[in-house]
This record gives structure tokens, C-alpha cells and sequence, in this order.
């Protein structure tokens, strides 16, 4: 008997592969390593993070359940998985990427593969489909949509061209900022300090002679050769500067509030003109978002002083694997 879908959310961070029966209730779930082949790998290692997450996953069901991986994959009626930036010309290189690691476990059923916007919104606890969401994760984007549809969508650019308030942009800044401080360019800031104590490099730096050659050789050594992704690192550092009282910092906050501000502007217009009025959600969802209540304060503060025909109420995304399960109930 077919009563399971295998649902899958693969972020650039972390992913989780899960068995969803026919209710929407998590039947067994996995956790792995991200694998967004723009900012992090190559296709093989794409290939290998889901493999080695899927398999693990049916060994923990297989041990509870003491079920064969083929008696466990023959339960399975079909695969959703959500990818960030699966996307335009990537898209099916995503597609052949997931279709060969299935193939490594023989796997019979069909994929349905998306990005990971619809299931970010989905996740959301009043289990609405039409509202604003505005993510700020290893990207950034912010999209209006209306009845499980994309309607208008904002930036999402990846980090060459955009994505702006992403923890990979925002990691960028920091490290700017740090480096243009070493320099002697720059103005003091306290991220400095946070970034080296980060990187065990140096503990105080606040008083050192500028430019600071050695320590900034060091600092240059240890992040030459990091991914894109890997820059998120940073972003926290953000919030703890703020709280600080740091001018950099809050420089740093107000331009990524302006830009969030805007998109969410032109996203509540697009609603507007679908005649949506009164109230909807403002779903803000990625670890930078959720992990950055200065961030959240500052967006939230400014989109409310003009309310308009269409108020915003503010709520939290739950695991975007909840939004994948319930996009994929939606499907069938």
C-alpha cells in the first residue's frame, strides 16, 4: 500500500527529508547538511547530501519499524521536494540532480520539485495561502502571494547580484566593515572584535595602532577560501553589535530595513490591486529572520505607520518542512 510522501526542504545551511502520510503527519524525519548548488558545491555534492540524508532516514524508520528499505520505499507514492534557487536555467540541472539520487535507492515513484518560496509561506501557523513573505535565510526575497500563488516577487537575486538582508549578503558587509576597520579606512566598529573572536584570531583590537597589517593578514587567510554560504556565519554578529549601540551596525540595519521596507510596499500593492483588503499575514521566514529581532522591530515599526486599506500582522514561519508536507497535500 502507497500512503507516504517523501517531502524534502534542501536550503543552503540544512536540509530535512521526511515521510508525510496521507493526513500530513510526520511519519519520520532527517536532518542533514545544506546543499544549494549556487552558493555552496558543485552537482555531485548536491547528489551526496541527499543520498546520505534519505538513507539515513530509511534506516531510522527501518529500525523502528523493522521494515526493508524496499518495503519502505514501497509505501512511498511520490517525492516534493522544496530546493533554494531551484530556479530559471538551474532548474533542471536540479531536477536531473534529484532524479539520479533516487535512482541510487531504486525509487519507482514520481518527483515534483519546486523552489523554496510557496513552502516558506505555507509553514506559516494560520496555515493561510495568500499574504506577504519575506525571507531572509542564506537569500533574501520578499514575494506577495495570493491563493498559493507567486504575484509579484522581490529580489532573491542570488549573492553576485542581490540578495540583500540575506545572511550571505549581511555576512559580506560584516566582513567588509572588519576589514575596512583593520585598514584604518573605515570607522570603528565593534563587529570587528565579534568577527576575530570568531575566527580565534585576536581578542581586542578596539585601541590597536591602524592600519593593523598582521591582523588583517589573518583575517584575509581565514576567510579567502570560505563559500558564499558560509559567510552566514557572520550575520549574528549583527544583532549583538546593535545591542552595543555600534553606529556600523545600525547603519548596516537601517539599509537592509529600507530595503525590506520597500519590497514589502510594493508587495502589499500587488495585493491591492487583487482586492485583497482588511488584514493578511507578513510571513517572515530564514534563520537570519528568525534569529534577528532588530531586523524583525525595525521592518514590522514601518510598515505599520501606513497601514492603508491592507494592515500586516507579523508572524513567524514554523520548519519550511511543514510547508513543503502541506504544498504537497495541495497537489494531488
Amino acid at each position: 500500500m502507497s500512503d507516504f510522501i517523501l517531502a524534502g526542504d534542501i536550503g543552503a545551511t540544512s536540509c530535512t527529508i521526511a515521510l508525510v502520510n496521507a493526513r500530513g503527519e510526520f511519519i519520520e524525519r532527517e536532518h542533514g547538511p545544506g546543499a544549494n548548488i549556487r552558493s555552496t558545491m558543485i552537482l555531485q555534492g548536491f547528489e551526496h547530501v541527499v543520498t546520505s540524508t534519505l538513507a539515513k532516514l530509511l534506516k531510522r524508520y527501518g529500525t523502528r519499524t523493522r521494515l526493508t528499505q524496499s518495503e519502505i520505499l514501497s509505501r512511498i507514492n511520490r517525492a516534493h521536494f522544496a530546493v533554494a534557487g531551484a530556479n530559471g536555467p538551474v532548474y533542471p540541472r536540479v531536477q536531473a540532480a534529484l532524479e539520479k539520487a533516487l535512482r541510487h535507492f531504486r525509487a519507482q515513484f514520481p518527483l515534483t520539485l519546486i523552489n523554496e518560496i510557496l513552502p516558506a509561506f505555507s509553514a506559516n501557523a494560520a496555515q493561510a495561502s495568500t499574504g506577504i513573505l519575506a525571507m531572509a535565510g542564506t537569500g533574501a526575497t520578499t514575494c506577495a502571494i495570493v491563493n498559493g500563488r507567486v504575484i509579484r516577487q522581490h529580489d532573491g537575486l542570488g549573492w553576485v547580484l542581490g540578495d540583500r538582508g540575506s545572511g550571505t549578503w549581511m555576512g559580506l558587509e560584516i566582513l567588509r566593515a572588519c576589514a575596512a576597520d583593520l585598514d584604518g579606512l573605515g570607522p570603528r566598529t565593534a563587529l570587528t572584535n565579534l568577527v576575530l573572536q570568531s575566527l580565534s584570531i585576536a581578542t581586542d583590537v578596539t585601541s590597536a595602532p591602524r592600519p593593523a597589517t598582521n591582523t588583517l593578514a589573518q583575517l584575509i587567510d581565514a576567510v579567502s577560501t570560505m563559500k558564499p554560504a558560509a559567510w552566514t556565519r557572520f550575520a549574528p554578529l549583527h544583532d549583538r553589535a546593535i545591542r552595543e549601540g555600534d553606529a556600523v551596525a545600525q547603519q548596516l540595519l537601517d539599509a537592509t530595513t529600507a530595503q525590506f521596507v520597500r519590497a514589502i510596499e510594493s508587495c502589499r500593492q500587488a495585493l491591492l490591486t487583487e482586492e485583497i483588503r482588511g488584514e493578511t499575514l507578513l510571513v517572515w521566514a530564514g534563520g537570519v529572520a528568525m534569529n534577528s529581532p532588530a531586523l524583525r522591530a525595525a521592518v514590522n515599526a514601518s510598515v505599520a505607520e501606513d497601514r492603508g486599506e491592507l494592515a500586516l500582522i507579523p508572524t513567524l514561519t514554523q520548519d519550511p518542512i511543514i510547508g513543503v508536507a502541506r504544498h504537497a497535500l495541495t497537489q494531488r
